[in-house]
């Protein structure tokens, strides 16, 4: 296990290396985790080319590929399976077999493939809905044998993220085969409503925008919790609440609830439901100063990029939260930090293991930027449910 921070440290700090970037022109994204039935644990990632969606000839880069690796070991080394030829992975159990569900090559259309030996090989991808979709690994519900994940639609105006981007709402039948297409139901795109003045800060004239959803069921009301991009992240710690609505023999159905404070919301954030005492718990990033356009020059200077944002997009202190109805939040730890502001811990994907709760993170280290990841890092804190006052559960 490694260590950083020095005397600046989270309770989850430590960890272990799952993947490192082949070349410096590389970057890494979209981790995620999951338990197999054989007791190994399983990591997805991809490898991009630096910058972000928007910059030149992003969607034409060769180098996105869903990278899978197990560990015997509770995550202290790691073995790389075969990489898939897609975007962004979403591993997930059902009737004790692996699926990947994943978007293709420049974010276009959700495709399904299921394996029967952990990873080592796979059945052909089926296309479940063509069209331009795309979430980074992010929390899920169910309902009544219904399996809800959300999407953006990046272009739904024809320019990446531009102002009106859109989500969608996926369910899925859990009672049936899952590489059916008729397993799968898609919503209608739900398009940013617009950002209230009240809520700018008038310093960013990119268009604000939604994305990266996660879906949580609240004593059977189902909600979308997406994170928005409002002048250029100045405006931080708010996402959007949109309500969920199924008839099962119909398309989902998405509308827009209300703006409300979310720690971290500016950024990602993954929203996790425990089963046992019905908590959910939340890992986000924090930013020190988002509104402080000097500095955001100091920061441009050495190297801060602004591919997401300004000086909101700072991803150095990843937190862990806890909320009885996933809207108010309260914080439990500082998971990991760093004193450098160049460095991060983001885009942290978690797992619930008995009384641990495991998560990969995006890890900044030796990285030119915030942004660009140089490490897939594997970290665990035991006993994460002492952290919460018992009588909060529900």
């Amino acid at each position: 296990m490694v260590t950083t921070g020095g005397a600046t440290r989270g309770l989850a700090q430590e960890y272990a290396v799952v993947t490192r970037v082949p070349r410096h022109d590389l970057q890494t994204t979209d981790p995620s985790l999951l338990r197999l039935p054989s007791g190994r644990l399983l990591a997805t990632w991809a490898f991009r080319d630096h910058g972000g969606p928007g910059t030149p000839g992003w969607d034409a880069i060769p180098t996105e590929r869903v990278r899978l690796a197990t560990s015997s070991d509770n995550g202290a080394t790691w073995r790389e399976l075969p990489p898939i030829a897609a975007n962004t992975g979403h591993p997930f159990l059902h009737r004790g077999e692996l699926h990947l569900l994943v978007d293709g090559h420049g974010r276009r259309n959700l495709m399904i493939a299921r394996s029967r030996d952990e990873g080592e090989s796979w059945t052909p991808f089926v296309t479940l809905f063509e069209g331009s979709y795309w979430n980074t690994p992010s929390g899920t519900a169910v309902k009544q044998d219904q399996w809800y994940l959300g999407f953006g639609v990046p272009n739904i105006d024809g320019v990446y993220n531009a102002r009106g981007s859109g989500l969608v709402v996926l369910a899925a039948d859990l009672r049936r085969d899952l590489l059916q297409v008729s397993s799968w139901r898609l919503s209608e795109p739900l398009r940013y409503p617009g950002t209230p003045n009240s809520l700018s800060a008038g310093l960013s004239d990119r268009p604000d925008h939604w994305l990266e959803p996660n879906v949580v069921n609240v004593r059977g009301h189902l909600r979308l919790v997406a994170r928005c991009r409002i002048d250029h992240q100045a405006t931080a710690n708010l996402a959007a609440i949109c309500d969920v609505e199924d008839g099962e023999n119909e398309r989902p159905r998405l509308s827009f609830r209300q703006f409300y404070p979310v720690p971290g919301g500016q950024g990602n954030f993954y929203i996790l439901r425990d089963p046992v005492g019905g908590l959910f718990w939340m890992l986000s990033n924090l930013p020190t100063d988002s509104q402080n356009t000097a500095l955001m020059h100091q920061l441009r200077a050495r190297g801060f990029t602004e591919v997401s944002g300004g000086a909101g997009d700072e991803r150095r202190f990843l937190v862990l939260s806890f909320s009885v109805d996933a809207l108010n939040w309260f914080n439990a730890c500082f998971l990991a930090m760093t004193p450098e502001p160049l460095q991060s811990f983001h885009y942290a994907t978690p797992l619930i293991d008995g009384e641990d709760l495991l998560f990969l993170s995006r890890t900044s280290c030796d990285a030119p930027n915030q942004h660009d990841s140089d490490l897939i890092t594997f970290h665990r804190l035991s006993g994460f449910r002492r952290l919460a006052p018992k009588f909060l559960c529900v």
